[in-house]
């Protein structure tokens, strides 16, 4: 694979992932107890090196909130991919569900393992304390 395959592999992939948690943010509003979503996908340059963040962040009738979260995060020659349900109340956050962090360095392993993570991370929409 030659380095533009690579890099439009990933991209395509970062656009099924974000067309998942699009559809997945649309769902969890039809929710009865869900008062307001919000779904956003946020890249940016730190002085550690690229990190790109997206999520579902669910508000409520209780007074809390569930944020659906995947983080991605480039090293010297690895990315760093994680994800997790998250419950945040008054009391403070609480973790629901968690993958194992997976550490890549190839475009194909990340292309699959990132849309593999947000496939599971959408699938725990009714996942509750």
């Amino acid at each position: 694979m030659d380095e533009f395959e690579a890099v439009s592999l990933v991209l395509r992939s970062i656009a099924s992932m974000n067309e998942l948690l699009v559809r997945h943010a649309q769902a969890v509003k039809k929710m009865p107890d869900v008062i307001a979503v919000s779904q956003r996908i946020d890249f940016r340059d730190y002085k550690t090196g690229p990190f790109l963040e997206a999520y579902v962040d669910a508000e409520l009738e209780s007074d809390s909130a569930i944020c659906w979260w995947l983080q991605l995060e480039l090293g010297q020659d690895e990315w760093l991919l994680e994800a997790s349900v998250r419950l945040n109340t008054a009391e403070g956050q609480q973790t629901l569900w968690e993958a194992p962090a997976l550490t890549l360095n190839r475009s194909e392993s990340l292309s699959s393992s990132l849309i593999e993570a947000a496939r599971k991370l959408t699938s725990l929409a009714t996942l509750r304390p």
